[in-house]
């Protein structure tokens, strides 16, 4: 596995782990920046699927194996937070602060698509 994957899925893994924790370790704060939810259990079981993806993407980095199961998974997730950061927040659901999470995910997504695109012309 190149080092530039390594630390993508590094970088990706831990963005996951730190942001999945935060609402588990402490809510409150979280509310704060991102605005009150109402139904936290949600917000939560959100945050311990987040933590479980990027923690798989931290051993695949450690491995130094990216399966095909894995590639899927680090542009579907991506995609599909890309997706409701701005699509939830246009409909004035979420705050701002989600744009910036979506313009993260994005740039993981453009750096995946940078590394399949130049892994296929090599």
């Amino acid at each position: 596995m190149p080092k530039f994957v390594q630390y993508i899925l590094l970088l990706q893994g831990l963005y996951y782990v730190m942001t999945g924790l935060w609402p588990i370790v402490d809510i409150r704060s979280f509310e704060i920046v991102s605005g009150p939810k109402t139904d936290i259990w949600l917000v939560k079981t959100v945050s311990l699927l987040l933590t479980t993806v990027g923690i798989t993407y931290l051993i695949s980095a450690r491995e130094k194996q990216l399966t095909t199961s894995i590639r899927v998974l680090v542009t579907s997730v991506a995609g599909a937070l890309l997706f409701i950061d701005v699509y939830y927040n246009f409909k004035g659901i979420i705050s701002d602060i989600y744009l910036i999470d979506g313009l993260i995910q994005l740039i993981f997504i453009l750096l995946w698509v940078f590394y399949f695109v130049r892994e296929r012309n090599s």
